[in-house]
């Protein structure tokens, strides 16, 4: 018999009582407009968890998370507020940002030697400085459509909370049914281990950095789409 794992569980029971107390004495209760606030104010934060996660499970830690949202923040007022295929290659454009500044910490960390901790807090410094170079001040837009697509829902269900369940499912199974994802877990167990094994701990810590980016832009991008 698999025994319960007492740090997943104890939260889980906790998230759960306090759900219940929060609907139950909520006077719109369980309803869809309540979700939707609910799911529209966590999309930016569930992404963000599964970018950092990438990073942790390869025995790092990233504090450019938020500079590199806001540097998302900032490209993505200038290239999503067209239409059509400039809303498309805006979009590529705010991913493609993000791998590559995830690249650039990936880089500094496996390449350059030093601890994560140190170079994720000076990539951060940077991308923070860009971020107010290209807007010092408040401002943008993002094409309504995509707003508006965050006040809907299929059903009684948020379309926000589905962008969130299919994102937890398609990050499970990349990290349990995926070499990228066993490679990750199998260097976050033992690194000599993992070694031993043929993988090469610079690529894997590398590549899982880099798309941690991307997901931190994704992460942008819904909380420009978000109303």
């Amino acid at each position: 018999m698999k025994r319960i794992d007492l740090r997943v569980l104890i939260p889980a029971v906790a998230l759960a009582i306090l759900l219940v107390v929060y609907f139950s004495s909520h006077p719109r209760g369980f309803s869809t407009r309540v979700l939707t606030i609910w799911s529209n104010q966590s999309v930016l934060l569930v992404f963000a968890a599964f970018a950092q996660f990438f990073v942790v499970m390869v025995r790092g830690i990233d504090l450019s998370v938020g500079a590199m949202v806001a540097l998302s923040n900032v490209i993505a007022s200038y290239v999503l507020a067209g239409e059509g295929v400039s809303l498309v290659f805006g979009t590529f454009a705010v991913l493609a940002t993000g791998l590559a500044c995830g690249l650039i910490n990936g880089l500094v960390v496996t390449l350059g030697r030093i601890p994560p901790i140190i170079a994720t807090l000076a990539t951060g410094a940077v991308f923070s400085g860009v971020a107010l170079a290209l807007r010092p001040t408040p401002g943008g837009a993002v094409n309504e459509g995509l707003s508006d697509a965050f006040s809907y829902a299929v059903g009684l269900v948020p379309t926000s909370l589905i962008l969130i369940l299919l994102a937890g499912v398609a990050f499970s199974l990349i990290m349990r049914r995926t070499a990228f994802g066993l490679e990750a877990q199998g260097v976050g167990s033992s690194e000599h281990s993992a070694a031993l094994t043929g993988i090469s701990l610079i690529r894997c810590a590398s590549s899982h950095m880099d798309w941690a980016g991307c997901v931190r832009r994704f992460a942008a991008i819904t909380s420009r789409w978000s109303p």
